[in-house]
């Protein structure tokens, strides 16, 4: 009898202290979306292939910003959880290079480099689930929990150029440049949800008995999965070999290569700064 009386004021003294508040957030974020196995694709062709003289991949932070609300059920002074549904945009990208020697021992053929640049536009819908601590005299604050992501189709226009040097005897005796060609697309297959862990610091700001709230957060991605366009015309010999993320190269590395290309990850820095306009309790 004395255990529920002392659990049932506990439930008491907690509801008594508990506020629920509610307002408007901004996110400000930098992200990139990169894959491990394609590194070690490349690189695999590249160490097979003795005429391959580079063959790698880099992967471009973009920036992005996101709009949306919270909702917060705070516990006490120092413990809350927050939900923050968000919609965010992100443009990054990844870069391909490839050079080929196919120089005779006499020092007559050609060398041939080749790149593509690829912008990667995602529009998805973010709802953060955190748990914050706050440290009450000073309103500085930790935080972390689970991070769901709701993506559509990603846009993906690439950029394609050709460079040939012709040798005779070992002397460069003419260049061709071929003209950029430029195709946009989407990505058929980039999984939804999409599950990140986040963590973070930040601050807030009485002003006029409202919260200004300020973190800076990591999502670290826990989702992997297959990144690919089956569009026809992306897959036709305009991206020659750097076609990596069409679907002639998801064959390719299912076919010549080792590593499956099924871990795609998306990691978000983001700068959120919320505001409340609402509060009870």
């Amino acid at each position: 009898m004395k255990i529920k009386l002392l659990i049932a004021s506990l439930g008491l003294c907690i509801t008594a202290n508990a506020q629920f508040s509610a307002g408007v957030k901004l996110n400000l974020s930098s992200g990139n979306i990169r894959s491990a196995n394609l590194v070690k694709n490349l690189d695999f062709q590249r160490d097979f292939n003795p005429k391959i003289t580079e063959w790698d991949v880099k992967v471009r932070w973009g920036v992005g910003f996101g709009l949306g609300g919270f909702v917060a059920y705070s516990f006490s002074d120092n413990f809350s959880v927050l939900a923050e549904p968000t919609i965010d945009f992100l443009k990054c990208g990844i870069d391909f290079n490839r050079a080929e020697n196919k120089l005779d021992g006499n020092g007559d053929g050609d060398i041939k480099f080749e790149s593509t640049s690829s912008d990667i536009t995602i529009t998805y819908f973010n709802l953060p689930l955190l748990a914050r601590y706050t440290f009450a005299e000073s309103k500085f604050f930790l935080q972390g929990g689970i991070g769901i992501n709701f993506t559509g189709s990603p846009t993906i226009r690439s950029t394609s150029t050709v460079q040939k040097d012709n040798y005779s005897n070992w002397a460069l005796n003419k260049t061709t440049i071929d003209a950029p060609y430029t195709l946009e697309t989407r990505l058929d297959v980039f999984n939804s949800p999409r599950f990140n862990f986040i963590f973070g610091a930040g601050k807030s700001f009485d002003i006029k008995g409202k919260a200004l709230s300020i973190d800076l957060r990591y999502n670290l991605p826990l989702t992997e999965s297959q990144m690919f366009t089956t569009n026809g015309n992306y897959n036709e010999d305009v991206f020659n070999h750097n076609d990596m993320l069409g679907f002639g190269g998801k064959i390719d590395a299912e076919n010549n290569a080792p590593f499956l290309l099924n871990d795609f990850k998306m990691s978000v820095i983001t700068l959120s700064i919320s505001y409340t306009l609402f509060k009870k309790g």
